[in-house]
């Protein structure tokens, strides 16, 4: 399986909700291991998520600190 990640035609979001399903379908079809192995065979997807999460909490973390979630 060749798995390449482009910019055109999909916002971040998009496209982390995506593989997060794919992931959960390997999940469920081949077990836990073999989410594993699918992100050792393909570091792109690995790195993608880390910085789309990490992208997603410092946003959070900004808003938190303007005040825009304040009760």
């Amino acid at each position: 399986m060749n798995i390449k990640i482009s910019e055109a035609g999909f916002d971040d979001y998009s496209l982390y909700l995506d593989t997060i399903t794919l992931l959960e379908q390997i999940k469920t079809l081949e077990g836990p291991r073999a989410v594993d192995n699918t992100l050792m065979r393909h570091p792109e997807l690995k790195a993608f998520l880390k910085e789309h999460q990490r992208k997603w909490l410092n946003r959070i973390e900004k808003d938190l600190s303007i005040g825009d979630y304040k009760r």
